[in-house]
């Protein structure tokens, strides 16, 4: 029986430093990472939605409703940042600037 219950402390002690490693790892990952905020364009076609992102070229993504859009866009700019960082590009900086201009008709 203490044979039995050695063993499980030790897979416990194992487990548990194995959650407190992955937990400071993942932390560390997140502190060396920027939140870097893009202006996303959202256009409503006839039958969806339709998002791109001007920083990012070729960014773009569908959906039936804005929600879905949203979400996709999300992790279209995810993935293309993703592929950037892989080929060793450089992240753009967020440049463009959104703007509602009133006009009499």
């Amino acid at each position: 029986m203490k044979d039995i219950q050695t063993a499980a402390m030790t897979a416990l002690r194992v487990y548990f430093s194995n959650q407190v490693f992955e937990h400071l790892y993942c932390s560390s990952k997140i502190m060396n990472e920027k939140m870097i905020k893009y202006t996303v364009i959202y256009e409503r076609g006839q039958t969806n939605w339709g998002a791109y992102v001007p920083d990012l070229p070729g960014c773009v993504s569908i959906g039936d409703t804005l929600a879905e859009v949203q979400e996709n866009i999300k992790e279209a700019i995810a993935l293309y940042l993703e592929v950037l960082k892989e080929d060793g590009q450089p992240i753009p900086e967020p440049s463009t600037q959104v703007g509602k201009v009133a006009v009499t008709i």
